[in-house]
């Protein structure tokens, strides 16, 4: 019996097609005015907690421009009104929300005075809000996270050809706040800082050019952000970095972000399985040969989704069901004929929540747009392949007992081939060094004894994945 089930889903992984449609809704406006904005994608704009689900943005054409909010409690299907945060005092603009239970975190930056960043809070579920509150004078908008009763906030000074990141936490949900703590530590601009937060570590990630290339820089605490670790240079572009996202659930911290050494951006993965402390290969998602940029991300459970738009066409979204070791097709969010900009993503049990600024009443307004089910595609997810020229590769047998055989037919020659092996919850259990292949067919016997169940491949050359494949073990 015990055969029989595992040569079953083997099957299954080959046999079921990719682009299956999916469960999604029809999109719904919520904004009343005529000029909306959300954040670059280092901020979020849209959080839940349940079926509570909360978004914010700016609007440019109201007074010098203010924040506006709006609440559903039933998953999405209906909204409650329009809430305007901030008085026609302050220029507000570029907003970020966190939430933990009932209570609603927004950071904010206001550019009159020299540019200050706030904070205000709801603490009944965004009902009623408590006054503004200044963070400092930040001028750079500011990005903000929680976990339980702790609130994160990532700020960003403008010091002229030397701007720097810091933080700032309240252990107390945001009633008082500790003093600022400098990130960043670097000549030249350090800037947009993305935080995010989950058992008891703190990270941040940021674009800095310290290398004379812009580059996404890190760091984590360890205490909830009581101090920090050393700051880490976490990618290595020939060209340019730029508009990185984080987020953290449990030990995984992920990380996606623009590359633009391919002439235009695309967008990369990168992954920390053990809460920073040592990460992955970058994957490259995108190649579309034009500028896809502002990339968010969600990981809920085992199902990561990616969402980022290509300018002047599409904004898509794609899946992982496997903690981010292989990747579903992407699929379109929302059309070019629309003119979408600024995707972001939230997910709460099966519920996937997306919101993006469209152009489609010919202004820019916010929609949103659910999935109930979760279900984006199903498809073969047994081999993800990223590079422009992949080799052919297949494990025997599948499956196996304790030793197996990986049979890779590449075009080119690799250097540096290295290949990695997860558990079924995407654990790096084995690391196989191979080093140089010639092109053509190449035969590489494995051990299996450390893994137990399904196990995942991802094969890499110089950094690069060129290759993914589930393999069933049987004991």
């Amino acid at each position: 019996m015990k055969l029989r089930a595992s040569f079953v889903f083997m099957s299954l992984l080959i046999a079921i097609p990719y682009g299956v449609s999916a469960q999604w809704e029809s999109p719904q406006k919520l904004s009343t005015d005529t000029s909306a904005n959300l954040n670059e994608n280092m901020g979020q704009c849209i959080a839940v907690s349940g079926d509570n689900v909360h978004v914010i943005w700016e609007d440019n054409n109201v007074d010098r421009g203010a924040i506006f909010y709006r609440h559903s409690v039933n998953a999405g299907a209906t909204w409650g009104p329009v809430v305007r945060l901030t008085p026609a005092s302050r220029a507000a603009e570029f907003p970020s929300i966190a939430v933990s239970g009932s209570t609603v975190h927004v950071a904010f930056r206001d550019t009159m005075g020299g540019g200050t960043s706030y904070y205000m809070r709801s603490l009944d579920g965004g009902t009623t809000w408590d006054p503004v509150l200044s963070l400092g004078n930040y001028y750079w908008w500011p990005s903000i996270t929680c976990s339980g009763e702790k609130v994160f906030v990532a700020l960003n000074s403008n010091e002229p050809g030397n701007s720097e990141v810091w933080f700032r936490r309240s252990m107390d949900n945001g009633t008082t706040w500790d003093s600022v703590i400098r990130i960043s530590n670097a000549s030249g601009r350090s800037e947009d800082p993305t935080i995010a937060a989950a058992g008891g570590c703190v990270h941040m990630a940021w674009n800095d050019n310290r290398t004379g290339i812009m580059q996404t820089w890190y760091r984590r605490s360890s205490d909830n952000g009581a101090t920090w670790g050393p700051e880490t240079q976490l990618t290595n572009s020939t060209v340019f970095c730029y508009f990185p996202i984080l987020h953290a659930m449990d030990s995984f911290v992920d990380l996606a972000y623009g590359d633009r050494q391919s002439g235009f951006f695309e967008i990369y993965f990168k992954q920390s399985m053990n809460f920073g402390a040592s990460w992955q290969p970058s994957l490259q998602m995108t190649h579309a040969g034009g500028t896809e940029a502002y990339p968010n991300i969600a990981h809920n459970g085992k199902n990561i989704y990616l969402v980022w738009w290509l300018f002047n066409e599409d904004a898509y979204i794609q899946h992982s069901g496997d903690n981010g070791v292989t990747w579903d097709s992407a699929i379109t969010l929302v059309s070019a004929d629309n003119k979408p900009s600024e995707p972001f993503i939230a997910v709460s049990g099966a519920t996937i929540h997306t919101i993006w600024i469209d152009q489609r009443d010919g202004y820019h307004a916010l929609y949103y747009m659910r999935n109930p089910t979760g279900n984006l595609s199903i498809g073969n997810a047994g081999v993800s392949q990223s590079n422009s020229n992949p080799a052919s590769i297949e494990i025997a047998p599948n499956p196996a007992s304790s030793n197996a055989i990986v049979r890779m037919d590449s075009p080119t020659p690799l250097e540096d081939v290295t290949l990695n092996f997860y558990d079924g919850a995407a654990r790096l259990v084995a690391t196989k060094n191979v080093g140089h292949l010639d092109r053509g067919v190449a035969t590489m016997p494995i051990s299996l004894e450390h893994i137990q169940g399904t196990a995942f491949v991802r094969i890499f050359s110089g950094g690069e994945l060129i290759g993914t494949a589930h393999l069933a073990i049987l004991r």
